[in-house]
């Protein structure tokens, strides 16, 4: 008994309080999702969609059932459904937003082709004037992303919320955070050993929202954040979308919130085997694009000068790699060169080295299906295909290369993803970088918990 897996592609929108979607699976011809995460930036997914139009059904004003379908106010829901013994789970994969449309026809063969992207392309459009309050705002990384994204008011201060559509509901939709660890304890303004987790939301250049997000809060960690799972919240009249995203921070390990573990593991080699997935191709290298060894951090306030962190050792080696931060929210009424000192250092002790990794693996849903034959491999496999349980997680990579006579395993972290879906099959590029480098010591965790090999938080 194996596993068996099939799509589900449905349209979103809100009417009189009650979520409608419009199933579009049927139609669907294939599809193609391209999702990542970045430290220090806000991660992105883009995707497209090919829908069968032979019958006309979807032109505008053509006259079939589906010719007053509004494409661009609607949420796109992509998930797959994993059914195992007759019971089925669900993974959402991710939900997208719909940027263009065209409809080609060649006079034998009609289709529709969405172009899409993550809702929070909007607060990437929405342009506003640059922002300064009279009185700061101290608080995690996290709930300032949502004051800049969903609106601040306090004391005459005010952010306008990013204006996304409402998708056919009465009220505005909003952004929603989860979180994938947890904070260290810290007082607002923060000392210089508090760093990394707050900010102080006081002064934010012109721009749009994601500017502020890319450009000084994520930096501030630095942190992880991207566009997880669609959901409502509200009811009748008030009922609306919350547009979620998972966030990280400067630790980068998944931990146990809210009594909810959050790490998760995936394992790959050449050939699968129960509960392991097997790769179609692999490409390892030396991740020296992802060496850091001079960081210029500086505070929105420019207090003092900007610092900078040289790693003298690796820059005689690789010579010099930077990365430079102008505009860092630190959460001090006058920021400390210590404070700037613990940002810039982050880079230029965690990623200083250069090593040999896989970065990139293959795989297909077809090949992955024999090997999922248990309740509890199923719900590994459908949280490998989900967009909240994928990205930033561990991977472990064993390849035997050709003409060798013995495996490596390698420890990575799942940072992107390709998706390229028909009918016939689902192939999966998934993006990598090395755990040692992306991911803080775990204590009594069998993989990530050892010491002299992982980084201190």
């Amino acid at each position: 008994m194996t596993v068996t897996t099939a799509w589900v592609i449905q349209g979103m929108t809100i009417d009189s309080g009650s979520v409608v979607l419009e199933n579009f699976t049927t139609r669907t011809q294939g599809l193609s999702i391209r999702q990542e995460a970045q430290i220090g930036r806000f991660g992105t997914s883009h995707g497209r969609l090919q829908l069968d139009n032979q019958d006309n059904a979807l032109t505008p004003a053509g006259g079939g059932s589906l010719q007053n379908y509004d494409w661009f106010n609607a949420v796109y829901k992509f998930k797959v459904q994993s059914t195992l013994g007759g019971s089925t789970l669900a993974s959402d994969v991710c939900f997208m937003v719909c940027t263009d449309i065209r409809f080609d026809d060649d006079g034998t063969r009609s289709v529709a082709i969405l172009t899409l992207a993550d809702p929070f392309i909007y607060a990437a459009r929405d342009q506003v004037t640059a922002i300064s309050l009279s009185s700061p705002v101290y608080d995690s990384l996290d709930e300032i992303m949502l004051d800049i994204v969903n609106g601040y008011s306090s004391g005459g201060d005010a952010i306008t919320a990013v204006a996304f559509p409402r998708f056919a509901a009465a009220a505005d939709s909003q952004m929603t955070i989860e979180r994938g660890n947890n904070d260290i304890t810290v007082t607002a303004p923060a000392n210089d050993n508090d760093i990394g987790y707050t900010g102080k939301l006081q002064t934010l250049q012109s721009g749009s929202a994601r500017d502020y997000i890319n450009n000084q809060v994520l930096p501030t960690g630095p942190s992880v954040a991207f566009p997880a799972n669609v959901s409502t919240s509200g009811s009748g009249a008030s009922t609306k979308f919350d547009f979620n995203a998972f966030y990280i921070n400067r630790k980068l390990t998944r931990e146990t919130v809210g009594g909810n573990d959050k790490f998760k593991k995936y394992v790959f080699n050449e050939n699968g085997s129960a509960g392991v997935y097997p790769i179609m191709f692999a490409s390892t290298q030396f991740n020296s694009a992802e060496v850091s060894n001079q960081a210029t951090v500086q505070d929105q306030g420019a207090s003092g000068d900007a610092v900078v962190s040289n790693n003298s050792t690796s820059q005689q080696g690789l010579g010099v790699r930077s990365v430079n931060y102008n505009n860092v929210i630190l959460p001090q009424a006058t920021p400390s060169q210590t404070a700037k000192t613990n940002v810039a250092e982050w880079w230029t002790t965690r990623f200083d080295t250069v090593s040999f990794v896989t970065q990139q693996i293959t795989t297909t849903l077809g090949a992955i299906e024999p090997h999922i034959d248990t309740s509890s491999q199923n719900t590994n496999f459908t949280d490998l295909l989900s967009g909240d349980d994928c990205l930033w997680t561990y991977a472990e990579v064993t390849l035997t290369p050709t003409g060798a006579s013995s495996a490596k395993t390698y420890k990575c972290v799942i940072v992107g993803r390709s998706i390229d879906a028909t009918p016939s099959d689902t192939r999966i590029t998934f993006d990598l970088v090395s755990a040692i480098d992306n991911q803080s010591i775990k204590l009594d965790n069998t993989d990530i918990g050892i010491l002299d090999t992982f980084r201190l938080g």
